[in-house]
This record gives C-alpha cells, sequence and structure tokens, in this order.
C-alpha cells in the first residue's frame, strides 16, 4: 500500500514468454463492488511496476494483468487488495 493508503504499487514478474518477446503488459482493475472496470491501462514491455493511484477509501480492488506477444495473451494474473480506511486526522510533521 502507498503511503497515502490509497494507491498501491503492483509488481510486474517477467514470465516464460515462449520465444516471443513481450510487446506490452495490459492492467485493467475495478472495485469488488463494482460491475464497472477502469480502463484499460497499457505499459511498455520494459514496466516492472505499476502505480494504481486515487482509490476509494477501505475498498477491496481485483487487479488483472496480462502480457501480449506475437503469439497473443497471456493468461490473466490476478491480484486482490483493500485499501486503507480514510484517516480521520492528518498528522502534523513535528
Amino acid at each position: 500500500m502507498g503511503e497515502d493508503g490509497n494507491s498501491i504499487k503492483v509488481n510486474l514478474i517477467k514470465q516464460d514468454d515462449g520465444g516471443s518477446p513481450i510487446r506490452h503488459y495490459l492492467v485493467k482493475y475495478r472495485t469488488k463492488l463494482s460491475s464497472e472496470w477502469k480502463p484499460e491501462i497499457r505499459l511498455p514491455s520494459g514496466s516492472d511496476h505499476i502505480m494504481l493511484k486515487s482509490l476509494d477509501w477501505n475498498a477491496e480492488y481485483e487487479v488483472y494483468v496480462v502480457a501480449e506477444n506475437q503469439q497473443g495473451k497471456s493468461k490473466a494474473a490476478r491480484f486482490v487488495f483493500r485499501t486503507s480506511a480514510q484517516p480521520t486526522a492528518i498528522p502534523v510533521p513535528m
């Protein structure tokens, strides 16, 4: 979870590409209570993570990541997480 509590860093772990270099990654996510997916995000093949920001507070999310190369799309990797509850006060630095 990010320092602000409503963002998260999702690491992309490279898998066997079947002998054909990965062209890009496709990432989609939504809250588990929603039937609507956020717009799909396309990442360059050299990417090793994505930051999902401005997420809803205290919500469970599901993320799907697919790698695409000349042979087609990989099986989706699924990741589920919950964001923090919204803070009621913001600490003041001392």
